[in-house]
C-alpha cells in the first residue's frame, strides 16, 4: 500500500527542518515591511508564468518562469536577496526555484503563500500591458 505521508518523531529532524523553514521564508506582510524599508537589500522573482505575472504580480517584482531559470541565473543580482514566489501555498515553483538558487550560490528567500497570499492580504498589485 502507498503511504501518502509518514508519521515521525523525530525531534531533531524537525527542530533543523523548522528552523530552516523561519530562515528562509518571508510572510507577506514581513516581505511588504521590507519592500516599504530596505528595497534595495532585495529583489522579488515571481517564477509564475508570464501570462499569469501580465495579469498582476507584485511591485518591483520580476518575472522569470521556473522553466527559464537557469537560462537567466546569471542576470539575477548576488549582493542582493532574492525572493521568490509562486502561485500559492500548495504551489512547490517557489520552493523549486529557491532550492535551485541556493544551489547555485544566490541568497534567496521564498515568499509563504506566494502570489494568492499577498492578495489575500489586499496588498498592492501591480498589472502588466501585453
Amino acid at each position: 500500500m502507498l503511504k501518502y505521508f509518514e508519521i515521525t518523531k523525530d525531534t531533531e529532524g524537525a527542530k533543523k527542518f523548522f528552523t530552516a523553514k523561519l530562515a528562509y521564508t518571508i510572510t507577506p506582510g514581513e516581505l511588504r515591511k521590507v519592500l516599504d524599508e530596505l528595497p534595495d537589500d532585495i529583489q522579488v522573482v515571481d517564477v509564475r508564468k508570464f501570462e499569469d505575472f501580465s495579469k498582476g504580480h507584485l511591485p518591483t517584482a520580476i518575472n522569470i518562469p521556473y522553466d527559464q531559470l537557469e537560462v537567466y541565473l546569471g542576470e539575477l543580482p548576488k549582493d542582493k536577496v532574492i525572493i521568490v514566489y509562486g502561485y500559492n501555498i500548495v504551489c512547490h515553483l517557489g520552493a523549486k526555484s529557491a532550492l535551485f538558487l541556493a544551489e547555485n550560490n544566490i541568497p534567496v528567500m521564498e515568499l509563504c503563500g506566494g502570489f494568492e497570499e499577498w492578495q489575500n492580504k489586499d496588498f498592492e498589485v501591480i498589472s502588466t500591458p501585453n
